[in-house]
């Protein structure tokens, strides 16, 4: 039996999983669309979500990800917009980039 959800759906299923403040609403967003593009026919499985995507600040992606050029590294010649495109080009080379949103970076771990 299969049975076809909502977004909404989704987004109560964190919620009676326990999981309401995994993600933002936004993260949840972008989740939902990625697995609606790659397995429309997939189960929904709360736990294994929270466990396979992550939603961290800039700071704390830089702290992960150490080999992401940071602007210092640049002698001051790249704003904070450069170097948000900084981290969005290793993390689309090097991950399952989600997006961003909000000051927060949303990918597979």
């Amino acid at each position: 039996m299969v049975q076809t959800l909502t977004f909404q759906d989704f987004v109560d299923a964190f919620r009676k999983a326990g999981r309401k403040g995994q993600f933002s609403y936004d993260g949840l967003r972008l989740i939902w669309d990625y697995l609606e593009d790659v397995d429309p026919e997939g189960e929904l499985d709360v736990v294994a979500i929270c466990c396979e995507w992550v939603e961290m600040t800039t700071s704390e992606c830089m702290e992960q990800y150490p080999d992401i050029p940071s602007v210092a590294e640049f002698d001051g010649d790249c704003d904070l917009e450069e170097q948000d495109n900084f981290i969005e080009g290793y993390l689309r080379d090097n991950t399952v980039y989600l997006g961003c949103a909000e000051g927060h970076v949303f990918l597979q771990f």
